[in-house]
């Protein structure tokens, strides 16, 4: 996700994921709340599944 990263992140961590990231950008915040609101709102009939917002990894 896009925004401060974690102290625990060591320097260059997220340029390496980037690399292999079908996206090549971190997502947005917009993103995951648009799956979570079709989800929540238009969806009927998608039940127990994991919904993967992984950036295409």
């Amino acid at each position: 996700m896009s925004g401060p990263r974690p102290a625990r992140l060591r320097d260059g961590l997220c340029g390496e994921y980037l690399k292999d990231c079908g996206l090549s950008r971190h997502g947005e915040v917009e993103e995951v709340a648009a799956l979570a609101a079709w989800h929540a709102i238009e969806n009927a009939c998608v039940t127990g599944q994991t919904m993967m917002v992984d950036g295409g990894l």
